[in-house]
């Protein structure tokens, strides 16, 4: 899955990406991009599910598609991220390799709830921006 979403992966667009997030985050993050995040579809595959129906609506298969794009039960916290990152946030590609998409989704990530406290806090950081004084 990961070449369907970002060909040039592991890019240096994606390591500075990377680098503003927390090891949980980043974690997810991977997991998302690679279609082996802990959804039901996922899960059930790895026998560690029952079923890989989406709990939220209870309509289809919990894949990364559904849960980022298509679950009904999300819809509102969908939308607020799809105003933030404009039309080019349907596109699944776009929401997982953009780097000006990490920071809408991980926090939809974070309102959902999906992953509880596994993964730690999903608020990204606003990047620390090199100045003299902090010589960074």
């Amino acid at each position: 899955m990961l070449e369907r979403v970002d060909p040039s992966m592991p890019s240096t667009k994606f390591r500075k990406a990377q680098a503003e997030m927390t090891k949980g985050q980043a974690a997810l993050y991977i997991q998302l991009r690679s279609g082996h995040a802990p959804l039901n579809k996922h899960l059930h595959r790895i026998k560690a599910k029952d079923s890989p129906i989406c709990t939220g609506c209870n309509l289809a298969h919990e894949t990364v598609r559904h849960y980022l794009l298509d679950c009904p039960a999300t819809h509102r916290l969908r939308n607020e991220m799809m105003y933030s990152l404009g039309a080019e946030s349907r596109c699944l590609r776009t929401l997982l390799s953009h780097p000006n998409a990490l920071k809408p989704l991980m926090k939809f990530v974070g309102k959902t709830g999906r992953f509880g406290d596994n993964f730690g806090t999903m608020e990204v950081p606003d990047p620390v921006k090199k100045t003299k004084k902090n010589n960074k």
